[in-house]
Parts: C-alpha cells; sequence; structure tokens
C-alpha cells in the first residue's frame, strides 16, 4: 500500500482489488496489513473446518474474502455476540434454531444499549468492503456495528418472517 493518506487500494484474497474512501494512517495501514497476512495464512484452510472456519460462519455477501470473525473481533462483547446470531441465523440447525439465534440476537442488542456508543472503526472498514446488499440480513448488521438497536430490531424481525417462511 502507497501513500499515507487519502483513498487507497487494498488488495483482497483472490487479488480482488477494493476502493477505500478514508483517511488512512499509518494505524489504520497497520491494521489492514494485519488482515492481509492473516488472510494469507488461512488461504490454504478449507471453509468447512469446524474450529477455524464453520460453515454457518462463512462468508455470506458477495464480498466472500470477509466472514464473520473479520468483523466480530473488533466488536465488544454483547454487539459481537449480536452480529454473531443474526450473521449465521438459519444456517445452524435448521429453522428453529434460526429463530433462537435472531431471539439471542435481540437479548444482546438489549444487552449492549445504554451503553456509551463508540466508533467500532476497524469492524466498521472491514463491513463496508462488502456489497451492500438490500437484506434483512445485510442491514441488521450494518444497524448493529452501528449501534441501531432500534434499526436493527427491526431488520431482526425481517428476517425472521424470511426464515419462518422457509419452505413454505
Amino acid at each position: 500500500m502507497n501513500g499515507k493518506n487519502g483513498s487507497e487500494i487494498v488488495k483482497l484474497l483472490g487479488g480482488k482489488e477494493v476502493s477505500i474512501s478514508v483517511e488512512m494512517d499509518d494505524e489504520t495501514r497497520n491494521f489492514f496489513e494485519l488482515i492481509l497476512n492473516m488472510q494469507k495464512k488461512s488461504k490454504g484452510d478449507a471453509m468447512s473446518d469446524n474450529v477455524n472456519h464453520p460453515a454457518h460462519y462463512a462468508p455470506k455477501f458477495k464480498t466472500k474474502q470477509i466472514e464473520c470473525i473479520d468483523i466480530t473481533r473488533h466488536l465488544p462483547f454483547s454487539l459481537g455476540n449480536a452480529f454473531k446470531y443474526v450473521w449465521r441465523a438459519g444456517d445452524k440447525g435448521g429453522k428453529n434454531k434460526g429463530l433462537e439465534d435472531l431471539d439471542k440476537a435481540v437479548f444482546y442488542l438489549k444487552d449492549a444499549d445504554g451503553f456509551v456508543p463508540h466508533q467500532y472503526r476497524e469492524a466498521m472498514l472491514i463491513f463496508r468492503m462488502l456489497e451492500e446488499e438490500d437484506t434483512p440480513r445485510y442491514w441488521a448488521l450494518s444497524a448493529i456495528i452501528s449501534e441501531n438497536v432500534s434499526a436493527a430490531v427491526r431488520h431482526i424481525d425481517e428476517l425472521r418472517k424470511e426464515i419462518e417462511n422457509e419452505d413454505r
């Protein structure tokens, strides 16, 4: 990565390039270099590895290089759990488990509500690398990172309806 500030190009797995329009100070640049090194190390790992890459936490969006943990490791406990449960809802244990995951997400959102708002810069930067999708899952995850509890719960309810209507 070249330059100290302005828009930079970050190389991701598979040679895909993503333009990031944020100021890139040394701390941010070091953060992305760490992410890239982690991706290089795990490039050969199978996505079906239940310890390192469980299928229910696999990439869900068009930007396939980003896993749930790439974002949640930069969030506090309750927000990270809410994010995780929305990410995997419906992919672990069938419909009932998916609905339970959404209940857990709402529980952790309410647990986090009322704390002093924070800026989770790293988590937001990684999340913004995902291609925006007009889905309840995407918008719920976005609201969780933004600590917008009411919007997150609203989108989780929309996702709940999708999961409830599966196989009907």
